[in-house]
Parts: C-alpha cells; structure tokens; sequence
C-alpha cells in the first residue's frame, strides 16, 4: 500500500530518478557490487536492498527500510523455511534468502 508521502511524491521528481539511473547505468560491474545476506555474520544489522519499480507496496525507492539483525536459523513450525532474522522494529522474526541484496548498517 502506498504511503501519503509516497503519492505525494510520485511523479514529481523525474529528473531525480533520471539522474540515478543515468549514474547507475554508467557505473561499472565492480562499482555495483553489492554484499548478499548470505555474506553476513550471526548478530550483524542490515537494511534490504529496494527494488526499482514497487513504490506502491513495500519496498521500492521511496518506501520506508526496515533495520533487521540477522540470527541462528530457527524452525518455522508451519513450513520448513528457517527463520533467520528478526526486525529490530518490532522483534518479528522472518526469512531471507542467502541471495538477497542487503545494506550492512554499522551501529
């Protein structure tokens, strides 16, 4: 669901979303590399990486980040999809991928 800020906003700095995109098409593979949830250590905080394009839901570039802690793999007892890190927010413990692009956050 979109936010009021977010449908505020929306539309009304293309020229911003053009200069990013524009400097991130220029950048090189090595400049873009990006650290993967699977590259972190147990207790280390971190923020998803936004997708483009999903400014509407969750996520995307002008919706809110979440800081997460990443934790001991817990079991789920409804499906066999580990529990490995918690929103420091509001202690809710979720799954990521060990693929999933994130922030490292040093606090």
């Amino acid at each position: 669901m979109a936010t009021d800020r977010t449908r505020r906003i929306r539309g009304t700095r293309g020229n911003v979303g053009r200069l990013i995109r524009r400097d991130w098409l220029r950048a090189t593979d090595f400049d873009c590399e990006a650290l993967n949830f699977g590259d972190l250590d147990v207790n280390e905080k971190f923020i998803p990486l936004p997708s483009p394009g999903d400014n509407s839901g969750h996520g995307g570039l002008l919706g809110g980040a979440w800081l997460f802690m990443k934790i001991e793999p817990e079991s789920f007892p409804v499906a066999e999809i580990p529990l490995n890190a918690v929103c420091l927010t509001d202690g809710c413990k979720v799954h990521f991928s060990d693929a999933d692009l994130i922030y490292l956050v040093n606090c």
